[in-house]
């Protein structure tokens, strides 16, 4: 599915170029158990790995 929304277009800053505008920043996703990461912290973290916008389709 291609797009004209200006946010998930590529973008030039001087030498480097963006996929696009969509940004996560840092935060806590309270994912932890008795204070240490688990399993279902490093699957949060993997998925997000893979990048891409999720679809609402």
């Amino acid at each position: 599915m291609t797009t004209n929304d200006p946010l998930l277009q590529p973008y030039q800053l001087k030498h480097l170029t963006l996929k696009n505008r969509v940004m996560s920043t840092s935060h806590e996703p309270a994912y932890s158990e008795d204070g240490m990461p688990k399993e279902r912290y490093r699957l949060y973290h993997a998925e997000k790995a893979k990048g891409g916008m999720p679809s609402s389709e």
